[in-house]
């Protein structure tokens, strides 16, 4: 097996923005679910909202969408 050199990464100024900018997203939500389940909110319903997790695939690149199949497959 062949071993290549380590790949450098950089850190750029927009990452770390982006990242400054998610970090406090983050710490807003955990804040609204504190209150509410101190309001008696089961948290496990406040994490799971529709806005939240769009953020979140946003963040990863997650893009969700449905290839229409003809029922064929083919594999060559």
């Amino acid at each position: 097996m062949l071993s290549r050199k380590p790949t450098r990464i950089e850190l750029k100024r927009e990452d770390l923005e982006e990242y400054e900018k998610a970090k406090k997203l983050w710490e807003k939500d955990i804040k609204k679910s504190v209150n509410d389940e101190a309001k008696g909110t089961p948290p496990s319903q406040v994490l799971d909202t529709p806005e939240r997790l769009a953020r979140i695939h946003e963040r990863i690149g997650y893009n969700p969408q449905i290839v229409p199949s003809d029922g064929n497959i083919s594999l060559s």
